[in-house]
């Protein structure tokens, strides 16, 4: 049926149900309606169907297996082991070696949970949501065409914390559609609670749950109602944080701006961060060389923007491009490399590129060896293209006239890279630049943190729960009025301001940097991997979970 090779479940369920009405009863089309209704979810009518579809449902090998599914689905693993286990007696005593050896796989990760997961005992389900679920999936290599969309981040975010739950031995199933999703009537006593990535206006609550919000924001206000052009109420952002049971926001300087407004309960629950399996061996030399491998692939282009020729120079730099082998190579095989990262989205108007890059090409002047990268995820781009993004959102400013940024030491990278991919990047990198006027958390200057990279960032938003001096090298900023065009995309425009760095604050970072002794790195290096694992580890978040078991939740 077209429906349900589309995946079209509420289509699927209307046409089998108009099937099921004719006589006799088609075993076949029951089959295939419980299938539509547990996809589209209506878990608590599909036993029956199934049930119709067997002729004796105590020896039918499809019965038990679809039961077994169906109870993993709702989270009973007992029932679902109990309904596997009869299902390969069926297959064993049938000799049908292929669904006894399929079976066993079914099988085996639900006894792991039985086994080994206490928490799942104590009657807790995590279901996901995110405003990005497209990428809740793909993450591992994602499309290039998705990342740098509008609210990638949370996708990120969601999956880091799905993959800590499943380590904590919670069991946690994504929801698309959270507002469609209704929760079973009899759940065998078990508590549901959801969590919405998304900022406020995206958020939807599952019907019957315990609800909870975990947004990032980084700004001193949330949108007043007097901003708010729309008649629509979803975009109050009050009345949607208010209809949720819990807010949960990744900072504390977050939380000192939510929590005054709303009613609900307010918690500081960073996004954890894992740390990398191997540590990059920072302290023997070439170690950047031979962490370069993954990214022998990735082609490089220079900075080269230069305003009413830029599209000759975007020519000229995709000409120039160079492997990361080449520009790995180029810096040595010292103990401590000179290669310095930084990444964002070019759409991001928070990021200020433009300081980094005066400031970077001073230290350049002075310094041969050293190289900045700057992965930037812009799905509008390509490498051809990227330096004319970098102009138009980070560097143009209608108050002055630009002038070119060329530069062979400043080298560019836009498109999509898999997690092995990104912590080679870390790796290589022995310093990570933020220069942003605000941040909800900043994923990735953890991450590149929990791989050893040495921070030159400001201390503001939430890099003040993490940045300090025993860490990191700080970069000076002072609060400022924001620009118009920051103004105009957030739809705040008064008593908005953010955090301004200039190129002299980053530059003296820099040359901090520049300046650094082998020993000092090292010991900013160790400092910056334990503040990761201290504070946004998951045994951090098993932590605050177990804070929490006083709290009532909804049935």
């Amino acid at each position: 049926m077209d429906s349900m090779h589309k995946r079209a479940w509420a289509m699927a369920a209307r046409h089998f149900r108009s099937e099921e009405s004719r006589t006799p009863i088609n075993p076949g089309v029951s089959m295939q309606f419980g299938h539509a209704l547990k996809e589209a979810g209506f878990l608590s009518r599909v036993e029956a169907y199934y049930y119709g579809a067997s002729d004796n449902a105590d020896g039918d090998l499809e019965y038990r297996l679809q039961m077994a599914h169906l109870a993993k689905v709702r989270g009973r693993f007992a029932e679902a082991a109990d309904y596997y286990t009869k299902a390969l007696g069926i297959a064993r005593a049938n000799g049908d070696l292929v669904q006894t050896s399929q079976i066993k796989q079914f099988l085996e990760p639900v006894r792991r949970v039985l086994d080994c997961n206490p928490t799942h005992h104590q009657g807790v389900d995590y279901y996901v949501s995110s405003a990005a679920s497209g990428l809740l999936a793909s993450l591992a290599a994602p499309a290039s065409e998705q990342l740098g969309k509008a609210n990638y981040s949370y996708a990120f975010a969601a999956n880091g914390f799905v993959e800590a739950f499943e380590n904590l031995g919670y069991y946690v199933s994504p929801v698309a559609h959270p507002e469609y999703f209704p929760v079973p009537k009899s759940n065998d006593g078990k508590r549901v609670r959801h969590i919405s990535f998304a900022p406020p206006h995206l958020a939807r609550v599952i019907k019957g749950g315990y609800n909870i919000i975990h947004f990032a924001w980084e700004f001193a206000r949330i949108p007043s109602q007097a901003e708010n052009v729309s008649a629509h109420p979803f975009q109050d952002w009050l009345r949607m944080l208010n209809a949720f049971d819990e807010i949960w926001l990744p900072s504390r300087f977050a939380v000192s701006v939510v929590a005054p407004l709303v009613s609900k309960p307010v918690r500081y629950v960073p996004s954890p961060v894992a740390l990398p399996k191997r540590q990059p061996a920072r302290d023997r030399e070439g170690y950047a060389l031979a962490l370069a491998r993954p990214l022998e692939s990735l082609r490089w282009v220079p900075l080269s923007i230069f305003p009413r020729l830029q599209a000759n120079f975007a020519a000229h730099a995709m000409a120039r491009a160079r492997s990361t082998m080449d520009l790995v190579r180029r810096v040595g095989s010292g103990r401590v490399s000179r290669i310095f990262l930084t990444i964002l989205n070019p759409h991001d108007r928070r990021k200020q590129l433009k300081p980094l890059l005066q400031a970077f090409c001073g230290l350049a002047e002075r310094d041969r060896d050293a190289i900045l990268l700057i992965k930037t995820s812009s799905p509008d781009d390509t490498n051809e293209t990227i330096n004319q993004r970098l102009l138009s959102h980070q560097i143009a400013d209608e108050t002055e006239l630009v002038p070119p940024y060329v530069s062979n030491q400043i080298w560019i990278y836009n498109g999509a890279l898999t997690s092995a991919q990104l912590s080679a990047l870390y790796g290589i990198a022995s310093f990570y630049v933020c220069t942003s006027s605000a941040e909800g958390q900043n994923l990735p200057l953890l991450e590149a943190m929990a791989h050893g990279c040495v921070p030159l960032s400001v201390t503001h938003t939430a890099m003040a729960d993490y940045i300090t001096s025993d860490n990191a090298i700080t970069i000076d900023s002072e609060l400022a009025e924001s620009p118009a065009n920051m103004r105009q995309e957030y739809g705040m425009f008064d008593n908005f301001r953010i955090n301004h760095v200039t190129a002299q604050a980053v530059g003296d970072a820099l040359d901090v940097a520049f300046k650094l002794d082998r020993e000092a790195y090292l010991r900013l290096s160790r400092n910056a991997i334990e503040t990761v694992r201290a504070e946004y580890g998951e045994e951090a978040l098993r932590g605050r979970i177990a804070a929490e078991k006083e709290m009532e939740y909804a049935p």
